[in-house]
C-alpha cells in the first residue's frame, strides 16, 4: 500500500510504501519529500534518544491508501536510513471509543 506521509499542517513529508505486519504495524520503504528536511534531525535523534511523544507530538498523518481517499492520524512513527535506504514504521492511533457503550 502506498500512503502520503503528511505533518500536522498539512505539508507532504513523503511517501511509505508498506505492508501490515501483525495487522497493526505498517512496515516499508520510505521516499522524502523535500519538505522532509525540517524533521531529519528529528528522526536521526530518534535513534539517539528523542522520546517517541516529541516525534508524535507532531500530529503526523496518513492519506491514502494511495489512489483512495482518507487520512489518519498515526503513532510510533519511526524513520531511518539514508538516501534510497530510507524506513518507516508506523501506527494508526486507535479510534476514540471513550463514546461508545457495550452491547448488553
Amino acid at each position: 500500500m502506498e500512503f502520503n506521509i503528511k505533518d500536522g499542517g498539512g505539508k507532504l513529508v513523503g511517501v511509505a510504501q508498506v505492508r501490515t505486519s501483525g495487522g497493526v504495524l505498517m512496515e516499508g520503504s520510505f521516499s522524502p519529500s523535500p519538505h522532509f528536511e525540517t524533521y531529519a534531525a528529528l528522526f536521526q535523534a530518534q535513534d539517539g534518544g528523542t522520546l517517541q511523544d516529541d516525534i508524535d507530538g507532531h500530529g503526523f498523518t496518513a492519506e491514502g491508501p494511495l489512489p483512495l481517499p482518507g487520512s489518519a492520524r498515526i503513532h510510533d512513527l519511526r524513520i531511518t536510513g539514508l538516501g534510497a535506504n530510507m524506513r518507516i514504521a508506523f501506527r494508526f492511533a486507535p479510534p476514540d471509543t471513550a463514546n461508545t457503550k457495550a452491547d448488553a
